[in-house]
């Protein structure tokens, strides 16, 4: 029996900003730990190069959260290498 990650995390999408509907739907469509790591990179790069800040807090309050229950780290953290 396979233990799927992917089932344990549970990302509460507000309903307040737009972008909330889109990231919901992306995750929805997760069923893998890879899947998981393209929707980070998919949404983290759009809060990137977006100008909106709603939309920037918007996912940035997603994307933070699941970096951290993906990597145990918090994003916030320094990491030397």
């Amino acid at each position: 029996m396979r233990f799927n990650i992917i089932k344990q995390i549970n990302l509460n999408f507000p309903k307040t900003a737009f972008a909330y509907r889109y990231m919901q739907r992306d995750w929805k469509n997760v069923k893998t730990l890879e899947e998981a790591l393209e929707f980070y990179h998919k949404w983290h790069n759009d809060m990137l190069t977006s100008v909106n800040p709603v939309r920037i807090k918007a996912i940035k309050s997603i994307v933070y959260p699941l970096y951290a229950m993906l990597t145990g780290t918090s994003f916030e953290s320094k990491i030397a290498v």
